[in-house]
């Protein structure tokens, strides 16, 4: 699932996008453990969530953490 997102201050299209495992059946399988949100790589960030989540989230300068 992709999800268009905006800001004022970037000209360029931003997405969020999230990922979920399916079983042959489409049902929805959650992750076992909670996931690590992403910025192009896994960062550190534990999300809570049982689903992968990538989007264009302001990082720190060791790009481990939002």
């Amino acid at each position: 699932m992709t999800r268009a997102i905006r800001r004022e201050d970037v000209e360029l299209p931003l997405s969020v996008k999230i990922a979920m495992r399916l079983n042959d059946g489409g049902d929805v399988l959650p992750e076992p453990t909670p996931t690590r949100l992403s910025i192009f790589f896994e960062t550190e960030e534990v999300t809570g969530l049982h689903f992968d989540i990538h989007g264009p989230f302001q990082l720190t300068d060791n790009r481990a953490k939002t």
